[in-house]
């Protein structure tokens, strides 16, 4: 899986289980929403890395080079 794939699954989880968690209604569908939007973020935790030395890469930019290392992030390598 690519990291731009990656990126697009851990948003739509978190995306989902916020809609979940605020479409009010039945209380099992908004903790499982509640528990979805924890899950999409704990996948973007663990898998939004640099491929190259693995240091964490935050939400704020899309990261051309590795903060950390200086590495060339491709989005779209296997």
């Amino acid at each position: 899986m690519t990291l731009r794939q990656k990126i697009t699954l851990t948003i739509g989880v978190l995306f989902m289980g916020l809609m979940l968690l605020t479409a009010g209604g039945r209380p099992l569908l908004r903790i499982a929403g509640g528990l979805a939007a924890l899950d999409g973020l704990f996948l973007h935790w663990l898998w939004y890395r640099c491929p190259g030395c693995g240091g964490r890469l935050n939400w704020t930019a899309r990261w051309t080079y590795c903060p950390h290392c200086g590495a060339w992030i491709d989005y779209d390598k296997q």
